[in-house]
């Protein structure tokens, strides 16, 4: 079980990684959904970059406040192929922001189009 929610930005140790994926310490977002972190010890977690802007699965977001970050924001992208699951206990975390819920969407969009096939019916509710 995790504390961490839908839309929360975490700065976390992402090291030791492999081949393209994301290293050192960043921000990264929250993308499960707050009954997945309250039943399992993982996040699911979305990297954000300031690197390849004009990459289609890098989005940016409206600069989000924080009181952690010099500047006074985070800001930056969503890198959608690099999202894991993460035990952001292990990885000293610090929530330093929240993103707003019109770039969630968005962000949320993506992710779940990377993942169905043009003939899947997507159902809000599985009970």
């Amino acid at each position: 079980m995790t504390n961490w929610r839908y839309g929360d930005i975490v700065m976390a140790d992402l090291d030791l990684s492999k081949g393209h994926e994301q290293i050192k310490r960043r921000p990264v977002l929250v993308v499960s959904n707050d009954d997945f972190n309250k039943n399992c010890s993982l996040t699911i977690c979305a990297a954000i970059s300031h690197g390849r802007g004009d990459f289609e699965l890098h989005l940016p977001f409206k600069p989000a406040p924080s009181d952690h970050i010099e500047g006074g924001c985070v800001d930056g992208l969503v890198q959608i192929e690099q999202i894991r699951a993460l035990d952001l206990s292990a990885r000293n975390p610090e929530k330093i922001g929240r993103l707003a819920d019109t770039d969630l969407d968005k962000i949320t969009g993506m992710i779940i189009a990377c993942f169905i096939q043009p003939n899947m019916m997507v159902i809000p509710d599985y009970g």
